[in-house]
C-alpha cells in the first residue's frame, strides 16, 4: 500500500492566494460584464419607422436575412402580419448590420443615456417611438417648452391636455389616474393628475396644425367662436388679437396667420384654467408675434396656468417664466427635462448639455456673435 503524500500548505500560501485571487477577480469581471450587459438590454430600444419600410417592394426582407441572431436560429426580427418586420428587444444585440445594410434607413438601434432609468410614459406601438416624462404646469405662470422637432413636444402636451392617453410603455393598455398617480409619486406631476382627476383641472387645447382647421370646421369665424365662448369675451378677445375684421368671414378663405389667432382666441374663450398652446406664434409675422405675446402674458392669472412649446427664442423669453427642454433623437425618442427658470434653461439649450442631468444633448454650442456692421465704400453721386 502505497503511502500517503502530505503537502505542507502553508509553504504555498503565496500562490494558492494568487490562484484564489484570479479565481475571485475572473468571477467578479463575469458578475460585472453580465450587469452590464443585462443593463444594456434594458437600455436599448429599437425603432421601425413603418411608413418608409419597403419590404415585399424593393426589399426581400434585408434586415432579418443579415441579423446574426437570426442566423443563429433564434427570431430577433421577424415579420408581422402586415408584411413589416417587427425587432425583439431582448435579443437585439445591438450590432448594428439591419440599420446599416436597411435601404430606406427606416430602423434606428439606439442606446439611451445611462441617466434615464424611468419607464417611458407613452410608446406608439411595437418598435415604435418613447416619451419619457412630462412637463409640469404651474398656476400664475407660463411653462415653456424648446426643443427640435419629432422628439414628442406635441405629444407630452396632448397628455397634459387629456386627448392622450399614456400607456407607460406597455401596449394594448391605457394607463389609469391612480397608475399614473403611483407612477409619479413623490413628484409636482403626481399632485397634477390628482387634480386633473378629481376635475379640478379643465384644459383648452390649441394644436399645432392650424391649417387643417378649415377640413374640420365649416362657416363664419363669428358662429364658430360664439359656439364655444362661455366666458362672452369674444369682443374684447377679438380686438385685442386684431380678428374684428375677419368675424364675418369664411373660415376656409382665412390664411394660416389668421387661421393661428382664430385658433388662439378659441382656447382662451373656453371656460378652462389650464391653457395648452402648441407653437403659438407660427405663421405670424413679428408685428403679430408681439401683439400675440403680449395678450398671453396678459392671460396669466392666478387662477390660469399657461404651458407652451415655442421655438422663436426671444418669444420664449418674453412669455415663459419657467422652461422645460425636451431633447432625444427626432422619431426615436424623446425626454422632458427637469423645470427651469427661463434664463437658466435658454442658456442651458443653447449650450447644449444639461448640468443636472449630466446630458450633452447637442455636440456643439450655438453662439451668437456680434459684429460691426461691414464697410461701405462711398458712392458717387
Amino acid at each position: 500500500m502505497p503511502k500517503p503524500i502530505f503537502i505542507n500548505l502553508y509553504q504555498h500560501k503565496n500562490k494558492l492566494s494568487k490562484i484564489f485571487n484570479r479565481i475571485k477577480q475572473k468571477r467578479r469581471i463575469k458578475r460585472t460584464f453580465l450587469k452590464h450587459f443585462l443593463y444594456q438590454q434594458n437600455m436599448r430600444i429599437a425603432v421601425i419607422e413603418r411608413e418608409r419600410c419597403i419590404n415585399g417592394k424593393g426589399c426581400s426582407f434585408l434586415c432579418g436575412k443579415l441579423c446574426p441572431v437570426n442566423r443563429q436560429g433564434k427570431e430577433c426580427i421577424k415579420l408581422d402580419e402586415k408584411n413589416k418586420p417587427v425587432i425583439d428587444e431582448s435579443l437585439c444585440i445591438g450590432c448594428g448590420i439591419c440599420t446599416k445594410r436597411c435601404p430606406t434607413q427606416c430602423i434606428h438601434i439606439v442606446n439611451l443615456p445611462e441617466q434615464l432609468k424611468e419607464k417611458p410614459i407613452h410608446r406608439y406601438g411595437i418598435n415604435g417611438f418613447e416619451l419619457f416624462s412630462l412637463p409640469i404646469p404651474i398656476f400664475n405662470s407660463i411653462v415653456g417648452i424648446i426643443g427640435r422637432n419629432g422628439i414628442g413636444k406635441s405629444t407630452a402636451l396632448q397628455i397634459i391636455a387629456g386627448l392622450l392617453k399614456p400607456n407607460l410603455g406597455i401596449q394594448g393598455k391605457e394607463a389609469t389616474f391612480d397608475e399614473l398617480i403611483q407612477h409619479f409619486k413623490g413628484t409636482e406631476a403626481q399632485t397634477f393628475f390628482e387634480n386633473l382627476k378629481e376635475g379640478k383641472i379643465k384644459s383648452s387645447f390649441k394644436p399645432q396644425q392650424v391649417d387643417l382647421i378649415p377640413a374640420i370646421e365649416k362657416g363664419k369665424v363669428k358662429d364658430l367662436l360664439k359656439k364655444i365662448d362661455t366666458s362672452n369675451r369674444l369682443t374684447e378677445i377679438a380686438k385685442e388679437l386684431d380678428i374684428e375684421k375677419l368675424l364675418e368671414s369664411d373660415i376656409k378663405h382665412l390664411s394660416g396667420g389668421e387661421l393661428q389667432r382664430i385658433a388662439i382666441a378659441a382656447a382662451f374663450l373656453k371656460d378652462a384654467n389650464l391653457i395648452i398652446l402648441d407653437e403659438p406664434t407660427s405663421f405670424l409675422d413679428i408685428k403679430q408675434r408681439l401683439k400675440t405675446a403680449r395678450f398671453i402674458r396678459k392671460e396669466c392669472s392666478a387662477e390660469k396656468s399657461i404651458i407652451l412649446v415655442e421655438h422663436d427664442l426671444i418669444v420664449l423669453d418674453y412669455l415663459a417664466d419657467y422652461i422645460h427642454i425636451a431633447y432625444g433623437k427626432p422619431s426615436v425618442f424623446g425626454v422632458i427635462s427637469m423645470l427651469k427658470s427661463a434664463r437658466a434653461g435658454i442658456n442651458t439649450y443653447l449650450e447644449g448639455y444639461l448640468k443636472e442631468e449630466n446630458i450633452r444633448f447637442r455636440d456643439y454650442p450655438i453662439q451668437f456673435q456680434e459684429r460691426a456692421p461691414p464697410k461701405q465704400e462711398p458712392t458717387a453721386i
